[in-house]
């Protein structure tokens, strides 16, 4: 979004960017009459807007940051970390969604369409959290297993765990007559 310039946010000279004329930030302020073609015919780039791209960029790694630190945390239900994704990020988006001004988003119940979605999502991820009733009908988590490794299994049946048997090497074919 960055790149092409849609999904901007606020006019600001501070924190602000120019995007380049064809750019959705340069088209939607040509319609809203902020900004008008050069005496040669050539359109100017956009007025400075708020990059709330990066912002939003940012904001998903700190999630993904939060997110990992969850995957690892014992003990926790199963379900909890993908809830707390959709916690983390109906918040962030509606947080986000505050600082855009690009046009045509939709409005739900008097505010942006992806904010009334964020707001629901997240509240509804609080209550599957959070509410005993919901958050016992998801059991407890297992242990995070570790990555599988490139070493061949020890087929000593003293080393296998109780109940399986051991895996025995392929042996390699032989042609026939």
């Amino acid at each position: 979004c960055f790149l092409y310039g849609c999904d901007y946010g606020f006019q600001s000279e501070t924190w602000g960017v120019s995007f380049p004329p064809g750019s959705p930030a340069c088209d939607d302020q040509i319609e809203a009459g902020l900004i008008q073609p050069l005496a040669d015919g050539t359109l100017p780039p956009s007025l400075p807007v708020f990059p709330a791209q990066l912002l939003s960029s940012a904001a998903g790694f700190v999630l993904f940051g939060i997110l990992l630190w969850a995957w690892f945390k014992r003990p926790r239900r199963e379900g909890a970390v993908f809830l707390t994704f959709g916690l983390g990020y109906g918040l962030v988006r509606a947080g986000l969604e505050q600082l855009r001004s690009d046009m045509g988003r939709g409005e739900l119940f008097g505010l942006s369409t992806s904010t009334t979605i964020g707001l629901v999502s997240a509240a509804i991820c609080v209550a599957a959290l959070t509410v005993p009733q919901l958050r016992a009908l998801r059991p407890e988590a297992g242990e995070v297993l570790p990555p599988p490794t490139d070493e061949p299994q020890d087929p000593d049946p003293k080393n296998v765990p109780d109940g399986e048997a051991p895996k025995k090497a392929q042996q390699p074919k032989k042609k026939g007559k």
